[in-house]
């Protein structure tokens, strides 16, 4: 079985995955929270989700050796979950100037299960999370360093590069310290 390379940079594109969902956070939530590049996003309780409406952040987290990994870039139009186990510590930092709204993870919950259709567009969302940390970890020791920095850069370009004619633009392209940590190498 081949592996499929993984793209840790994420977006979920309420607008048009879960247009509902995100009308809902900013009619209920109208309060923007604005951040700017370098930033740090203020401890944020595990019972609170971020609707990132601008900008984009980025995800580490603390294994318990100490050691802090970069596991997401989140792009505009993304929610992001910050229930994680206090076992581990998570940091939200700015990647970009940024535009941010707080809501309550049970109000949210309470929405979603307003209709089947809203179950099934969440856990499309929480599947996506899942399926980029599995391939995260099922390609750790697998693959040779080139192997994951190319099919990173790759999914990257694939994604959300713009194409003009053999080549691929992408404009906002993460650090080489970003991408050393998101590839583990």
């Amino acid at each position: 079985m081949i592996e499929k390379p993984f793209s840790p940079v994420y977006t979920n594109k309420l607008s048009e995955t879960f247009p509902d969902l995100k009308q809902y956070i900013l009619q209920h939530y109208p309060q923007a929270h604005f951040y700017k590049k370098g930033d740090e996003i203020p401890h944020v309780s595990e019972k609170i989700i971020l609707y990132i409406k601008k900008g984009s952040i980025k995800s580490y987290i603390c294994d318990e050796s100490g050691e802090e990994r970069l596991m997401y870039i989140f792009l505009e139009d993304s929610i992001v979950f910050c229930h994680f186990h206090s076992y581990f510590v998570k940091r939200l930092s700015v990647n970009e100037a940024t535009e941010i709204y707080y809501a309550p993870q049970k109000d949210i919950i309470k929405f979603v299960q307003t209709k089947v259709d809203y179950i099934d567009l969440w856990t499309n969302i929480v599947s996506s999370r899942y399926g980029i940390l599995l391939q995260s970890i099922l390609s750790v020791n697998h693959c040779s360093s080139k192997h994951k920095v190319y099919s990173f850069i790759y999914q990257l370009a694939l994604k959300y590069g713009k194409k003009n004619e053999q080549q691929y633009t992408i404009k906002s392209f993460p650090s080489y310290t970003d991408v050393a940590s998101i590839t583990g190498v």
